[in-house]
């Protein structure tokens, strides 16, 4: 796809594909929103010395050379897996300004060798032992044939929007994304899309709540989303463990070739999202915490932010 480079509103540089009417980044500032949505709401709440990462989208490189700086600062390793389909010329990437305004100019030789790195080989060290890199040139449509040595702690979603590649957002590709996490995992994507995102990573398995307090994120708009707790609570699980039953019913009646749903199901289900909606509204705002393993899930509007906590009840 042929892309033509632009800046955004912080200065630093994006890519925009004619072909799609669609930018890599926020136009409102590409290191902004990478460092906002990828760094700072997914990386930066993994606490692990050794992270897996996963990334859907390689494009600029932006995220890829934004942790590598991240896990250099904190002196952690990162075992960076990135998937894209249509890789960057190198030609392009040696103009794109990221490592002149991040870091040292020693650093851009750094930047200009993730995207020289070869794909589908080996993983590739870039900053020993900190950071290796390892590119798969493979559609994400694959990615349910997808069988990695290792589980993630990190993924990034950072594919094109649902309305330009709507079979980038799918129930199958979610499914196998919670497969493909560890317990306790984070996923960080820039898009909601008026809940269906939402509502497919439920549906996958990941358990919605909010995070602690305190941050916000400027919008175009110049308004901003302040940040607000809904604490994990081991009644949520309890909704999301009928829930799953009642997902069991289902299949069993589908297998059977049974094409009346059961009213009791419906019912419950109704039960179930009345009680997670009623717990959500009592605990609101308070700083308690279910021992329960926990992973995050992340989603960011050009309107507004938002930031949701999601559990695992799988141990």
């Amino acid at each position: 796809m042929k892309a033509i480079i632009e800046t955004t509103k912080d200065g630093s540089h994006t890519l925009f594909v004619p072909e799609l009417n669609e930018h890599y980044h926020s136009t409102h500032g590409a290191i902004q929103e990478s460092g906002h949505i990828y760094i700072n709401a997914g990386l930066n709440y993994c606490d692990k010395q050794t992270v897996n990462l996963l990334e859907i989208g390689f494009g600029t490189g932006l995220n890829a050379f934004m942790t590598l700086l991240d896990s250099e600062k904190k002196n952690r390793k990162v075992n960076y897996t990135t998937f894209e389909l249509y890789p960057l010329p190198v030609i392009n990437a040696e103009k794109l300004n990221y490592s002149r305004i991040l870091a040292p100019p020693t650093q851009n030789e750094v930047f200009i060798s993730l995207h020289t790195s070869p794909w589908n080989t080996p993983p590739t060290e870039i900053t020993p032992p900190d950071f290796t890199l390892n590119k798969l040139l493979i559609d994400v449509q694959e990615l349910p044939d997808f069988r990695p040595h290792q589980t993630f702690d990190v993924i990034y979603y950072d594919a094109f929007a649902p309305e330009k590649q709507p079979e980038m957002w799918t129930q199958e590709i979610f499914d196998t994304l919670y497969s493909l996490s560890n317990c306790g995992a984070v996923l960080t994507t820039y898009c909601a899309k008026g809940g269906s995102v939402r509502r497919m990573l439920q549906v996958s398995g990941f358990f919605c709540g909010a995070p602690s307090g305190g941050a916000s994120w400027k919008t175009g708009d110049n308004k901003s989303c302040k940040i607000k707790m809904i604490p994990d609570k081991t009644g949520i699980p309890c909704c999301l463990l009928i829930r799953s039953l009642v997902n069991m019913v289902s299949y069993f009646y589908k297998k059977k070739n049974i094409s009346v749903f059961p009213p009791c199901c419906l019912l419950i289900r109704g039960a179930v999202k009345l009680c997670y909606n009623l717990i959500q509204t009592l605990f609101f705002a308070t700083h308690e915490y279910s021992l329960m393993k926990r992973a995050e899930l992340f989603l960011y509007t050009g309107k507004q932010s938002f930031l949701f906590r999601r559990k695992r009840i799988r141990q």
